[in-house]
């Protein structure tokens, strides 16, 4: 099926760049540059003649820098090269083209790396659209592992929030697991109660008020460490 060109994606070499592997399987990224400037001027033909503004085509090194982002987020996987018996001298290592008086140039007769799409890149969608917001998203982070009720111990649950991000809520829910007839949980309570009831406003500034849930936060985990020393 032959690309289809519309406002959003001339701009978007990752969207042509899925079309042509999708379509031939492999490519280096010179011959997917190349691909993708004739494209740039068969469309900038057919604007002039409807008087519609032209585009800009992605340099070389745009264009590299671009695939580079695809790379890192694992769309594409590199399967070979073509011409296995010439040296490598091009500057790019990635493609084939070299650095000539500040201008990148496709050099005639380099091995070529070849490249194809991976069963992920297959699957993603918005990535192809715009690789830097997805390379510069962070991680989701994993919830906090579960800790058994048939075994859970006060060192075992100082162990897990030592050293892991305040959340009062999820430290209640652990803390009522542990067995109130084994262990005087009363003491821990009142402190998390005291916890819940801090309020901004009775702080002069926010650093303040940061600094108050910190030095009740550090009580708790006192006292759960002493409920586990107990133990």
């Amino acid at each position: 099926m032959p690309f289809q060109w519309d406002d959003q994606h001339v701009r978007r070499p990752g969207i042509f760049i899925k079309d042509y592997l999708s379509q031939h399987g492999q490519a280096s990224i010179a011959e997917m540059h190349q691909a993708y400037t004739r494209r740039i001027k068969e469309e900038n033909l057919r604007r002039k003649q409807l008087r519609k503004a032209t585009i800009s085509s992605a340099t070389y090194h745009s264009f590299y820098a671009y695939f580079r982002a695809l790379l890192a987020l694992e769309l594409v996987e590199r399967i070979g090269d073509r011409d296995e018996g010439v040296a490598i001298t091009a500057a790019d290592q990635m493609g084939f083209a070299e650095r000539v008086d500040g201008k990148w140039r496709v050099v005639q007769g380099a091995r070529e790396r070849l490249w194809r799409l991976t069963g992920h890149g297959h699957a993603e969608v918005a990535a192809w659209r715009d690789p830097w917001r997805h390379l510069s998203m962070p991680a989701v982070p994993a919830p906090p592992p579960i800790v058994s009720e048939a075994e859970v111990t006060p060192a075992e649950l100082f162990d897990k929030w030592a050293d892991r991000k305040k959340n009062i809520l999820h430290l209640e829910m652990d803390i009522d697991k542990l067995d109130p007839d084994a262990y005087n949980i009363g003491g821990i309570k009142d402190i998390m109660s005291t916890y819940r009831a801090i309020e901004p406003g009775e702080y002069a500034s926010t650093e303040e008020y940061q600094e108050g849930r910190d030095e009740v936060w550090e009580e708790i985990m006192v006292e759960l460490e002493a409920l586990g020393v107990a133990d």
